[in-house]
């Protein structure tokens, strides 16, 4: 597995902190780059820095100095700025169409630690745009807890939803942002993905992402049946994996 880190050595301790006078205190969200972390972990080594530094926005804790703490930041928030750059999440899985009625249902998303959905990947447009989980109560009932489409729009709930899923290999990706397109704060997130096989029976995939701790590969999937004596379209999802992927970036 490859862990993902910033070839930066950052300053381990600063006795002294710098007073700004620049408009370093703007709450503007800005994206800081590697040139940004170098400038000021020279800076604050008293090393020469060649970019002019006149109203760089360093200050990031508001204190009116640069020190050692907006070096952490700078760098948490740089590593932050580069998750959906340069690495996604994928949920892989084969899917085959279930043969009865009140099956073939499909839901992914994202959790926080407090298991609160941060994005919606997928919903089958029955349960979802055309609102089924009315008709049918069992229908992606995992999902329809969590995500309580009743009080979202048209528009936000369309926007998640798709066309069921044709027999064979699927994909869906994840960029590390929440349904508002923000990028995601440090911590453990869940990816999962719901089927309703066949009336109550259902199954969910979930696998566990450390961005604290972010690496490469396969992640560790678990998977839990609700009837698992139930034999209809018991293999509708079937070989999930989940993994955080690189980015080719084009030459």
């Amino acid at each position: 597995m490859k862990k993902i880190a910033i070839l930066l050595p950052l300053v381990a301790a600063i006795a002294f902190a710098v007073p700004v006078t620049s408009a370093s205190s703007e709450t503007s969200k800005q994206a800081y780059t590697i040139n940004d972390l170098k400038n000021l972990q020279d800076f604050l080594l008293a090393r020469p820095v060649e970019e002019d530094l006149t109203g760089k926005q360093y200050d990031l804790d508001n204190d009116g100095v640069w020190s050692v703490f907006d070096l952490c930041l700078m760098r948490r928030e740089y590593v932050r700025g580069q998750l959906s750059k340069n690495y996604n999440a994928e949920i892989a899985f084969d899917f085959t169409r279930g043969s009865t009625h009140a099956t073939s249902q499909v839901a992914a998303w994202v959790e926080n630690e407090d298991e609160e959905i941060v994005k919606t990947l997928y919903v089958s447009d029955f349960t979802g745009v055309r609102r089924g989980y009315r008709q049918r109560e069992n229908a992606l009932s995992h999902w329809v807890s969590l995500a309580q489409p009743e009080s979202m729009t048209d528009d936000e709930i369309d926007a998640v939803s798709s066309a069921t899923f044709k027999t064979g290999s699927q994909k869906l990706v994840w960029d590390f942002t929440d349904d508002n397109g923000n990028i995601v704060a440090e911590g453990v997130y869940t990816l999962k993905l719901e089927g309703t096989l066949y009336w109550t029976s259902n199954v969910v995939y979930s696998a566990q992402i450390d961005i604290s701790n972010l690496e490469t590969g396969a992640l560790s999937v678990t998977k839990v049946r609700s009837e698992p004596e139930t034999s209809e379209n018991a293999n509708m999802i079937e070989n999930v994996s989940m993994a955080v992927t690189e980015i080719a970036n084009e030459e």
